[in-house]
């Protein structure tokens, strides 16, 4: 039995692969129609517009073709392609034809349905303006020596422009750097930091900057400063336990001769008559670190001016 199996095995061999093959050209020159995601083009933006609506990455296209090519188009992908050069300011209605279908090395497919077919494409006019650039720094010195300024030596006017549609930019007063680490800094260093753009479709000129980061010798030193109360009625009177707060701070010598820029303060917002035990919120500088705050609370009491109470 396995003598006749085996014999002329390389004819019977030959004979499969044959048949084999006549069935695959008869399956692929079968028309079949396929629902495919296309990645979508953008082509010829007038120079001094900017696409600001969100366009899909891609359009579903049904095709239909020969087998053989639907095969081809798994590696010589089509894409869609939309041509703005005619676009105005504003919104646009752009409809997608088959034509705007791209089919690579002219092969033979018929578009028959685009979802979406028509795109709202809005474009607005590019500016320009210049905003301050922030270094933007993470973590803490790793020896007895702290931050005592943190300078954009390039550009000098420690400005970059960005370039964009207004709806993106005019608000903007200032960008950061991306964050610079601190952690194994050792000594006054110049690093070379990218910018962040307010949006990733917004052009930064420059895109880094240089930035020039100055150490001293970390000091301690104990301070006193007001407690602020914020957001008390006109009809209100309040007495606290305390007005002042005593702070243990830490910072390079220079940064700590200055510290009116240290607050406090408490939000009475919202809180009715009454007696309250409250934290202070203390901000200070990003140079200067609190490390400990006297007291933690205050005894707030507060009430309404002609009123009596039974507390």
């Amino acid at each position: 039995m396995r003598g006749k199996i085996t014999e002329n095995l390389g004819s019977k061999l030959l004979a499969l692969f044959i048949a084999v093959l006549l069935w695959f050209h008869a399956v692929t020159e079968k028309n079949y129609s396929v629902t495919r995601p296309v990645p979508l083009r953008v082509k010829n933006i007038p120079a001094n517009l900017q696409v600001i609506s969100d366009l899909p990455g891609s359009l579903l296209v049904t095709m239909r073709a020969r087998g053989k090519i639907l095969i081809e188009l798994k590696f010589f992908k089509p894409y869609a392609e939309i041509d703005l050069r005619r676009a105005r300011e504003g919104k646009n209605r752009i409809t997608i034809s088959p034509s705007d279908i791209k089919i690579p090395n002219d092969l033979d497919v018929k578009i028959e349905s685009i979802e979406p077919m028509v795109l709202s494409v809005e474009l607005a006019r590019k500016i320009r303006k210049k905003v301050k650039v922030v270094p933007l720094i993470t973590g803490i010195i790793q020896n007895s020596y702290a931050v005592s300024q943190i300078k954009v030596i390039y550009p000098l006017d420690e400005r970059v422009t960005l370039i964009g549609p207004a709806v993106w930019i005019r608000n903007v007063t200032h960008v950061f750097t991306d964050s610079i680490p601190l952690n194994h800094i050792r000594g006054d260093s110049v690093l070379t930091v990218k910018v962040i753009p307010p949006d990733p479709r917004v052009t930064v000129v420059p895109e880094s900057v240089r930035v020039k980061i100055f150490l001293e010798p970390r000091k301690e030193a104990r301070i006193k400063i007001p407690v602020s109360f914020r957001n008390l009625g006109k009809n209100y009177d309040l007495k606290a336990s305390h007005y002042y707060l005593y702070l243990t701070v830490s910072g390079a010598p220079s940064v700590l001769k200055d510290t009116t820029r240290i607050t406090a303060y408490i939000d009475l917002k919202r809180f009715p008559p009454g007696d309250y035990i409250l934290k202070p919120e203390v901000v200070a500088p990003r140079l200067i670190d609190v490390l400990d705050v006297e007291p933690h609370e205050i005894l707030v009491k507060i009430r309404k001016i002609g009123v009596k109470y039974p507390f």
